[in-house]
């Protein structure tokens, strides 16, 4: 599916993903597996592929299960999300998102929506 916010891991429940510095880096998608498999795995297994992860998806406050392809670790995957959206980083991550396409709100909760991100969202629309 690969929507605002993916990521991956590798089977113990540690969220693998681009960060607010390298999503403004060129990386042609943020949020694909493939690309963060791709950058994020390789040097840290030998002969990692898109296959050997567990691929996930965070939106509109849901966490999503795209495939388990190693040890399943959804049960610590939904405590790691749950504290990782409560954090700066991924503060970061929404507004730079929505300052790129301000449709990507519509991935957020209400929550998420703070007057800067609504803001940035806005102004990358025109409104």
């Amino acid at each position: 599916m690969c929507q605002f916010f993916s990521f991956i891991t590798l089977g113990d429940g540690k969220l693998i993903y681009f960060n607010t510095r390298e999503r403004g880096l060129n990386i042609h998608n943020a949020d694909s597996h493939s690309e963060i498999a791709a950058y994020k795995v390789k040097n840290k297994r030998e002969q990692a592929a898109c296959d050997r992860v567990n691929k996930y998806e965070y939106t509109e406050g849901k966490l999503i299960i795209d495939r388990i392809n190693t040890l399943d670790d959804r049960d610590l995957v939904e405590t790691a999300i749950k504290n990782f959206v409560e954090t700066d980083e991924f503060q970061s991550i929404c507004e730079l998102a929505v300052s790129k396409n301000g449709l990507a709100i519509q991935h957020l909760t209400e929550a998420e929506r703070t007057p800067k991100v609504c803001e940035l969202a806005q102004k990358q629309r025109g409104k």
